[in-house]
């Protein structure tokens, strides 16, 4: 998906704006752009939940 697909989906997702330079910039830190210009919404969400997982395996 695209970054401004992503936008759109995630703001009715959760009924409120999602930035797509918020979105950019998280596709950006995970390097999760793929060549065509896409990024997966699994990847996405796993590179966001990463930091509280390695939290969890360190308790």
């Amino acid at each position: 998906m695209t970054v401004p697909q992503a936008s759109q989906i995630l703001s009715m997702a959760f009924n409120r704006r999602i930035d797509e330079e918020h979105i950019q910039q998280v596709v950006d830190d995970g390097q999760l752009l793929r060549a065509d210009g896409t990024f997966s919404l699994i990847e996405y969400v796993a590179f966001l939940a990463r930091p509280e997982m390695e939290e969890m395996n360190d308790e």
